[in-house]
């Protein structure tokens, strides 16, 4: 006579171990992580219209599959941060997608366009993953600063000023936030004006910071030439682009700045097509399936 005790602990044995490994198979799904070779077969849009709003791609493995979305927008789009759930998650992660800076046909800001800025924005702590390396506003004469993502957007402000500028505050239109971002600037309180005299370059006050939010970012450069301050207008190409002049950094008028072909990106200042390049696990799908590159791959050209 066969032992049934002996098969109902074999079977009790293969029950619970089947429930432990859903446990941890579930635990996995739920949790972010960087994709495999398994889950990079099922890959899925996690925001909608990527191919239209983005120029660059990061997958992440969540619920079992390998979700993508947007870690660069194209020109006219901001990054903005939603969350994504999974029907076998009962936790969420945050995915980021690109919107349009013009809604219902009209200008992103307030100026009495008939723009819409629909999004109530703070200000928190900076993340160049949340609101990237360029800054929206540029500051003059502070001895120290600090950064923060107001939105989706990099902002700076003063926090003390160098001898000679007086602390100001200033307000700045944002993409799509609903209010303006308020700052503190420093201003000249009367030395370093072009035209006064100076000894050394420092009398001048403070080059300001590279900012723009197109093709080309600029600065204000305070000199001392001969014994009198001077300033000068110098500007660069901003990441993700470069000078077809061959230039890269200069005035306006010698720079011809152009996008880098997609996916591609740039540093900013890039003086030639051979200095755009797709970034490390940028993932891309054509007919031969989805791959992710394994480390920059710079553009070469003919």
């Amino acid at each position: 006579m066969p032992n049934l005790n002996v098969g109902l602990v074999v079977a009790f044995g293969l029950l619970l171990n089947v429930g432990i490994l859903n446990s941890s198979l579930a635990a996995s799904y739920c949790t972010s992580t960087l994709c495999t070779s398994e889950t990079l077969t099922n890959t899925k849009d996690a925001v909608s219209g990527l191919s239209t709003t983005c120029s660059i791609t990061d997958t992440v493995q969540f619920g079992g599959d390998c979700l993508r979305h947007c870690n660069t927008c194209k020109t006219g789009y901001t990054k903005t941060a939603q969350t994504y759930s999974a029907a076998s998650c009962s936790n969420t992660i945050t995915v980021y997608n690109c919107v349009s800076n013009s809604s219902g046909g009209g200008d992103d800001d307030d100026s009495g366009s008939g723009g819409v800025r629909p999004f109530n924005c703070v200000a928190g702590p900076y993340s160049s993953a949340m609101c990237g390396t360029t800054f929206a506003n540029s500051l003059t004469g502070c001895s120290a600063s600090s950064s923060y993502c107001f939105g989706t957007t990099a902002v700076k402000t003063c926090d003390t000023c160098r001898a000679g500028y007086t602390a100001t505050t200033k307000t700045l239109s944002v993409g799509t936030c609903s209010s303006d971002y308020s700052y503190t600037d420093c201003v000249s309180s009367g030395g370093g004006v072009g035209g006064t005299s100076c000894t050394t370059n420092a009398d001048c006050g403070t080059d300001s910071d590279w900012w723009g939010t197109g093709s080309i970012q600029t600065r204000t450069s305070h000199l001392c030439l001969r014994n009198t301050c001077s300033s000068s207008m110098r500007a660069r190409c901003a990441p993700g682009y470069y000078d077809e002049n061959g230039i890269g950094s200069g005035m306006a008028f010698q720079i011809s700045c152009v996008p880098c072909p997609e996916p591609g990106t740039s540093s900013a200042a890039a003086k030639s097509i051979n200095l755009c390049y797709v970034p490390a696990n940028t993932t891309l799908t054509d007919t031969s399936g989805v791959y992710s590159f394994s480390s920059d791959c710079s553009y070469m050209s003919d």
